[in-house]
This record gives C-alpha cells, structure tokens and sequence, in this order.
C-alpha cells in the first residue's frame, strides 16, 4: 500500500490548489496542507507541516524563490523541492536544480500534469515512513515548557508570540540584531497586528517572569548563572533559541 503524499504548496501561482485538491481526494494519492503564500510563512510552519514535497513558484513576496529553496533545503534537506516557473532557458533550469531543486515544472501548467510530476519524483526511490519515536525530539514542547518554566503565563497574548519568536530563531538561525527585523514581522503578518504590538506584548511576558517567575532559571538560561538584571526581548529569545539548540543536537547526536 502506497502512502500518502504530503506536499506543501508555497506561492501565489496555487489559484489551482482547490482543482488540484479535489483531484487530490479522488486521486487519494497526494494530501496538500496549507496554501502558504510567502516564503517566510512557510519556513516557519515547515517543521510542523513536515510535508514530503514543497512545490513553490520561484516569484515570491519577501523573499525569492531561490533564496527560500537554499534555506529550506539547508534546514530539511530530505524535504523533496519542486520549483516552479515559465523559465524554458536549460541554463538557468540547471541552476535552479543545483541550488536544490529536485525538478522544475514549467508553467503554465495543467494540475494533473503537476500532480503526475509530484508522484513520478517518488517513483524512483521509496517514501520513507514516519516515524513516531518516544526519543524523538519534540521542538514545539520543548519551547513551550521553557516559556511556563520561567514564568511566563499562557492566558497572555506575549506567551504565543514568544514560541513562535524561539521556534523561528532556532528554525532560522536569526541573529539577534534581525529579530526585529525578521522574527517580529513574520509573527505581525500570521497575528495581523504591528511588529511593535509584538515587541510590546514579548516585553510584557518577559517583565512578568522577571517579577513573579523562576529568574534563577532565567539566569542559567542567560549564563549568569544568577539572575542579575532583566534581559530585553532580543536577549531572551536569543539564548533560550541557542540553548534549544545545543539540547536538540545532543539529542540527535
């Protein structure tokens, strides 16, 4: 019995997401998640989705098609990555499949004809199962128990944006000085609110943990080893993104 597909649509070009959905079910081969329409917004949900195939356009808001293949590629490289595009020039075709692209779909093309190019990709080399470990390292719990360890309470708006602020930092290796740049606008758009309402409400989380939370954790956290002053929003998301990472490589290794 063949398994079932998973494939993530990333791009404005997906007004063909619903026929190809419908033919999806009656096909029963390929099951899409979410339609993500920017690069970022997909980078972020991609370790939940943990979808079998991307296919993206290489026009995308925010970030070309190019640069999102490269960051997804070094962060799920057994993701398969199907771009697509009108481009026919064979040259620049190879240098797309050399950036790490499985394949590239010329359009405009008919969503049969994509979705017969999306399981023929799996043709040649088997679908791994997946897999549910108990071990496996779980990243969205892993966050959310920091968050409540230092204090932070989960019936504040501050608590949701600051998992998503850890899970996009570790996800995307942003450096503390981007976080407003990059982490707080990603969140504004999936919230519909401004990257200041973030950064406020963040503040606010992290002020409560200081005053009524666990501040020797928030000190170990930081490497003070006590808690000498408040840190700002960069600070903390910064270190507890760092030391995530340096737990989920010892639990990998």
């Amino acid at each position: 019995m063949t398994r079932t597909i998973t494939l993530m649509p990333v791009g404005k070009f997906f007004d063909l997401c619903e026929e190809t959905k419908n033919i999806t079910e009656a096909d029963n081969c390929i099951e899409l998640t979410d339609n993500y329409p920017d690069a970022e917004s997909a980078l972020i949900s991609l370790s939940r989705a943990k979808p079998d195939a991307v296919i993206f356009d290489l026009i995308l808001p925010n970030m070309d098609g190019i640069s999102f293949l490269k960051k997804a590629r070094m962060l799920y490289p057994d993701i398969k990555y199907i771009a697509v595009s009108p481009i026919s020039d064979e040259s620049i075709i190879q240098y797309i499949l050399d950036c790490g692209a499985d394949c590239h779909i010329k359009t405009p093309c008919e969503s049969e004809n994509i979705l017969s190019k999306v399981i023929a990709l799996f043709k040649t080399s088997s679908l791994p199962e997946r897999e549910h470990s108990s071990s496996d390292f779980d990243l969205e719990t892993h966050i959310t128990n920091i968050i409540k360890n230092i204090g932070i309470p989960s019936n504040i708006k501050g608590f949701y944006y600051m998992r998503d602020a850890i899970r996009i930092g570790i996800e995307m290796s942003v450096p503390a000085a981007c976080i407003h740049k990059y982490i707080y606008s990603a969140i504004a758009k999936k919230y519909c609110i401004s990257s200041p309402n973030i950064d406020r409400a963040i503040r606010y989380a992290i002020s409560i943990a200081w005053e009524r939370g666990n501040t020797e954790y928030i000190g170990s956290i930081l490497g003070h080893g006590c808690s000498c002053y408040r840190p700002t929003n960069s600070e903390l998301i910064t270190a507890i993104s760092d030391k995530i990472k340096l737990e989920r490589k010892a639990c990998i290794a």
